[in-house]
C-alpha cells in the first residue's frame, strides 16, 4: 500500500474518531485571558528581576498564558503515578524546550535579559532559600547556583515551581507594575 493511501486511511479514521470533538479543539491564540492572582511577597521576590515594562502588551499576554499553562502542566504531571518531570533539571529542560517551540524564531532575543531573568526566578524558587535573605548579589548568585543543582522533584519543590510560574504569569499580565 502506498504512503498516500495510508495517509488517506489515517485521515478518514481520525475524522471519524474526532468528528464530535472537532468543534472543541481550541487554538492557543483562542485560549481565554488569564486572570492572574497577585502572589505573596516571597514569589514577588523570585520574579523581581523580570523587567516586564518594556514588553509589548500582546507579548505579555502571550507569555502570561504560557506560564499559566505551565502551572497547569506541572500540577497535572505531579498527579500521575510516575511523573515525567521528576527532577528540577527535567523541568528546566522542559521549560527551555517548550519556550523554543512556543516562541516564533523572529521573537527570540526581542527582549534582552528576559530569558535569564526567568531562569533566575525558577532557580531561586528551586533553591528553597528564604527570599528575604537575598539582599546581596552574592546571596542571590548562591541561591541561583543551589537552585540549578539537580534534585528530585518533591511535592514541595513542585509546589514552589507552580508558585513561581503563577508569579511570572502575574508579573507579565499586570498593568503598570
Amino acid at each position: 500500500m502506498s504512503n498516500l493511501a495510508k495517509g488517506i486511511i489515517v485521515a478518514v479514521v481520525l475524522l471519524f474518531v474526532w468528528k464530535d470533538r472537532l468543534d472543541s479543539i481550541v487554538h492557543p491564540r483562542d485560549v481565554p485571558a488569564v486572570a492572574a492572582v497577585a502572589p505573596d511577597a516571597e514569589a514577588k521576590a523570585w520574579t523581581s528581576a523580570i523587567q516586564a515594562d518594556g514588553i509589548l502588551p500582546v507579548d505579555r499576554d502571550y507569555y502570561g498564558r504560557y506560564f499559566d499553562a505551565l502551572d497547569w502542566v506541572i500540577g497535572n504531571d505531579g498527579a500521575h503515578d510516575a511523573p515525567l518531570i521528576d527532577t528540577n533539571e527535567k523541568l528546566r529542560r522542559f521549560i527551555a524546550g517548550s519556550l523554543d517551540a512556543a516562541i516564533e524564531k523572529q521573537m527570540v532575543g526581542k527582549y534582552p535579559g528576559l530569558g535569564e531573568s526567568l531562569d533566575r526566578a525558577f532557580a531561586i524558587a528551586a533553591s528553597g532559600v528564604d527570599a528575604s535573605t537575598l539582599t546581596t548579589p552574592e546571596a542571590i548568585e548562591k541561591a541561583v547556583s543551589e537552585g540549578l543543582a539537580p534534585r528530585p522533584m518533591t511535592k514541595a519543590l513542585r509546589e514552589r515551581m507552580r508558585k513561581c510560574a503563577r508569579a511570572i504569569c502575574w508579573k507579565l499580565t499586570i498593568k503598570g507594575e
